[in-house]
């Protein structure tokens, strides 16, 4: 394949993992060269949001997706008719801020280190003065997944720890706690932004080019040893394409394999808006509507605006199911200024339709 060539694929894989959201006058200008295992961009901070506040530079997770996006974009040009991948372990070490005159250099790499996985890695530099300073520097592994064998979409499920016999078997001996996987019907006039009654729990955020290639779902419950039973999926309420919540559920045995994958933290910083529109990895999470996801997101711009931190520093490890049964707390947000504004401009139609029925339900629109 020849250098244009690369750079066209690693154009449109940048472009496809959504990068205009943190770029949005991304184009192939933007590829500054693509050679052996490297991708380097090249990118002014005045072009990326989202800014810090005050217009400032730019929010560091945003700046790291984009390395990792230029990683992923480095895999593809090495594998342009590939599966695609799932990233794991992902890591990040700021070493100075970014100023907003600043051009930034992104170095994206893939390292194949196994005949499924691959080490990535970037790096991201500025010269001032003729000089080369180091911003920050990143990693992950990613793993690529096999087509599913079975013709359902669900995964040839691994073997179990105490014995080589498939998962499957156990499966069938208790058919009546295995939840059967179900095509959403289409005819039925049950309100969509709530979730299927039977849903356990939920992926959010995965990236996926078919709504039914449930990859990035099915590679994670492997590597628990699990089977989900897919239930639905839809559309994330935002504005990048090719994004869904997979709701599913697991037999009684498997849920506890599951809630030891829901991660600890913040919920203010997973459910952030401007980093749910930067494409990364999906997280696990116990079963929502998207009514109540569009309400996690606005929570949590609440939350990063009232205190003026970033939502990832903030001690706020409660259950997000405690802040949204009270309902004071979105009535709260939804006049805070300029909450509404921001989150607004990243859902999509049928999100911004949900924040408009909660404007009407909890008390007239102020103004932002």
């Amino acid at each position: 394949m020849s250098a244009c060539d690369n750079k066209s694929t690693a154009f449109k894989d940048l472009a496809m993992q959504g990068i205009a959201s943190a770029v949005p006058k991304f184009s192939k200008a933007h590829v500054k060269k693509v050679e052996g295992q490297e991708v380097e961009l090249e990118i002014a901070v005045r072009e990326m949001e989202p800014r810090i506040e005050g217009g400032y530079g730019v929010t560091l997770p945003s700046l790291g997706m984009v390395g990792q996006m230029t990683c992923k974009a480095s895999w593809r040009c090495q594998n342009p008719s590939g599966e695609i991948p799932m990233m794991q372990q992902s890591a990040f070490s700021c070493i100075e801020n970014p100023k907003i005159d600043d051009v930034l250099y992104i170095t994206g790499k893939s390292i194949p280190t196994g005949q499924m996985m691959h080490h990535l890695q970037f790096q991201v530099h500025t010269i001032r003065e003729e000089k080369e300073v180091s911003i920050c520097h990143g990693s992950s592994s990613l793993f690529v997944l096999p087509k599913p064998a079975v013709a359902t979409g669900l995964p040839t499920p691994p073997a179990t720890p105490s014995a080589s016999q498939p998962l499957r078997s156990t499966i069938q001996k208790s058919p009546s706690r295995a939840v059967p996987y179900v095509v959403p019907d289409k005819r039925k006039t049950h309100n969509e932004e709530h979730t299927d009654q039977h849903a356990q729990f939920m992926l959010v955020n995965a990236t996926s080019i078919k709504s039914r290639e449930y990859q990035e779902l099915i590679g994670m419950m492997q590597t628990a040893g699990v089977v989900p039973k897919i239930i639905s999926h839809k559309p994330l309420p935002i504005k990048i394409p090719h994004r869904f919540v997979f709701y599913f559920t697991v037999l009684d045995d498997d849920a506890s394999k599951i809630e030891s994958m829901i991660e600890g933290g913040s919920w203010a910083e997973k459910f952030n808006p401007d980093l749910l529109k930067i494409a990364g990895k999906g997280f696990i999470a116990k079963a929502m509507s998207l009514e109540e996801i569009v309400e996690a997101m606005i929570l949590s711009t609440m939350i990063a605006r009232d205190s003026g931190e970033d939502p990832s520093i903030i001690p706020l490890k409660s259950d997000i199911q405690e802040f949204l049964r009270n309902k004071d707390h979105i009535r709260k947000a939804l006049k805070m200024k300029g909450v509404k504004k921001h989150v607004r401009k990243v859902l999509s139609k049928r999100g911004t339709a949900i924040l408009d029925r909660m404007m009407k339900e909890y008390g007239k629109e102020h103004n932002d």
